[in-house]
């Protein structure tokens, strides 16, 4: 199967450095979230799926097919646990932000329903796993824009 752009050294180094700062950014968010169990295992679910994301790119689907299609399948469930894992932690001390990732795990669960049921509804197959993968990259660029606003309301 042939699934190359002209661009798709690019597009992997994307999902390289993509991979890196979702588990970097997690990292680093830590002292921001309540000290909980959930808040580690959710924190960490979430680095886990930045090093999906970094595989995916290593292991592009025309050379080594069985790796990005093993390192998708688990990226799903395990960035959309680390999502409502903080969503929760986040319920009380930050609505907000718990509200906003449940938002985005509501978008990539109707993307996956798209995608593994072959009923794209216009947005093509491309599109549909947009949709279900790319709400964490979404997820991250509105939570670090949370965190970086002097005003943002939080409490442990």
């Amino acid at each position: 199967m042939y699934v190359c752009s002209p661009l798709h050294a690019l597009m992997n180094a994307s999902f390289i450095a993509l991979g890196l700062l979702t588990a970097a950014g997690a990292v680093l968010t830590w002292p921001a979230w309540p000290r909980r169990r959930l808040t580690a295992l959710s924190l960490a679910l979430v680095v886990l799926s930045g090093v999906c994301v970094i595989v995916i790119g290593l292991a592009p689907e025309n050379v080594a097919p069985e790796v990005h299609t093993l390192a998708a399948l688990v990226q799903v469930p395990v960035q959309l646990a680390g999502m409502v894992g903080l969503a929760i932690v986040a319920w009380r001390p930050w609505r907000g932000a718990a509200i906003w990732s449940l938002v985005c795990v509501a978008v990539a669960v109707f993307g996956n329903v798209l995608f593994f049921s072959g009923q794209y509804l216009g947005v093509g197959i491309g599109g549909a796993e947009r949709l279900s993968l790319e709400p964490l990259t979404v997820w991250t660029i509105g939570l670090g824009a949370g965190l970086i606003r002097p005003s943002a309301k939080r409490s442990d």
